[in-house]
């Protein structure tokens, strides 16, 4: 005979199993623990079984725990595109700083093609108005065409 399986602390419906029958008295069933011999209602997806004592009730099932990636996904914040601009600009700067100290040491002055190069990269977040696109939501990324980036001629 089957018969239907249920957690011994929640009470919700986890299988079904097989009760035996009685050798000793026939048309007798021996039932495992934590089971019974009433079958569970249909089950819709947001819910799940649950027996107690007058029998199978439905339940609310508990939101899904997330995933270490999904939590990180909910708690990320994204930066704006104006962070990245600075952050971009910030790096293209560091870049040409050794040229700023050659400048110096060789020529004893800073060319005008470097100072006006430098300039423009610390004018960028005045004078722009960068975007940023979706790299996977909710992650983002500056677009790089959003924004006239100087160029320094040497």
């Amino acid at each position: 005979m089957e018969a239907y399986s249920y957690d011994k602390q929640s009470g919700i419906f986890v299988g079904t199993t097989v009760a035996d029958e009685d050798p000793k008295r026939p048309g007798n069933y021996l039932f495992p623990a934590q089971t019974t011999n009433i079958k569970p209602p249909f089950v819709p997806e947001d819910k799940l079984a649950k027996w107690d004592i007058s029998g199978w009730v439905l339940v609310d099932k508990p939101p899904k725990e997330l995933t270490p990636e999904e939590k990180d996904k909910r708690n990320y914040v994204a930066p704006s595109a104006m962070e990245f601009l600075r952050n971009e600009r910030n790096r293209r700067l560091n870049e040409v700083e050794w040229m700023l100290s050659r400048d110096i040491s060789t020529l004893g002055y800073v060319s005008e093609n470097l100072k006006t190069y430098m300039q423009q990269l610390r004018d960028l977040p005045e004078n722009s108005n960068p975007r940023v696109i979706i790299v996977d939501d909710p992650y983002v990324e500056l677009d790089m065409e959003s924004v006239q980036w100087p160029v320094l001629s040497v």
